[in-house]
């Protein structure tokens, strides 16, 4: 399954748009006064003002093709300090064959 368009609530809008912006480099492809919308891949992830009370977060993924996993927590360790887990900052998943990287963004979700 492949996703288009993923929307997200957060309370940090002005600091997500900074972090998504800033420090993951990403391009701001579209904004008004209560949402931004970055591009990752072929998906479209729209971040959007949530409610006063609320405190929105979420673990989403971003497909990292194996041949480039090095280079790519190489650049991200460069930005920010990647979550540490049985003092690893690399997971290994046996059953998908796969390896993992985690950080948080400013409202908290584990990317």
């Amino acid at each position: 399954m492949k996703f288009t368009e993923i929307k997200l609530f957060t309370d940090k809008l002005k600091e997500m748009k900074g972090f998504y912006k800033d420090v993951l480099e990403l391009q701001i492809s579209s904004e008004n006064t209560n949402e931004f919308s970055v591009e990752i891949g072929s998906t479209t992830l729209v971040f959007k003002q949530s409610q006063e009370d609320s405190e929105p977060f979420y673990h989403f993924a971003i497909n990292i093709p194996e041949n480039k996993m090095e280079e790519a927590k190489s650049w991200i360790q460069s930005k920010i300090d990647l979550n540490i887990e049985k003092e690893a900052d690399e997971v290994f998943f046996k059953s998908w064959n796969a390896h993992a990287i985690y950080f948080e963004d400013p409202s908290g979700n584990i990317l």
